[in-house]
């Protein structure tokens, strides 16, 4: 023997062990949170290529193809808006120009007897 008792160079494999177990412990538990996240990552990657081609097919139908997507109808609808605002304005504008030709006149009309003085 060296010179060092025997139940302290027990202690210092039992130290050693510990020590070169909890190293060991610590390798386990990162290839166990490894694994865990490949998994993690193949499951998200397999969702993933079930709901492609549903976004693909919603991202179509927002690209114009000659009238039967779902862009087409928004463009259409959109059209008619405007051709409706257009029409609305010239009503209107029509409208008031009628009005201020009629608050120009000397008399208004009146279903008794034709004209009637303005007081």
């Amino acid at each position: 023997m060296s010179g060092v008792p025997y139940w302290v160079e027990i202690c210092g494999y039992i130290v050693a062990a510990a020590a070169g177990g909890g190293a060991a412990w610590k390798v386990v538990k990162w290839l166990w949170s490894t694994v865990r996240s490949i998994t993690k990552l193949s499951d998200d990657l397999s969702a993933f290529t079930e709901v492609m081609p549903v976004i693909l097919s919603i991202a179509h139908e927002f690209k114009n193809n000659n009238g039967s997507s779902l862009r087409d109808v928004i463009d259409r609808i959109e059209e008619k808006t405007d051709a409706q605002a257009r029409e609305s304005k010239a009503i209107r504008e029509m409208t008031e120009a009628q009005t201020s030709i009629l608050n120009r006149l000397p008399c208004k009309p009146d279903d008794s007897n034709g004209c009637q003085i303005r007081t």
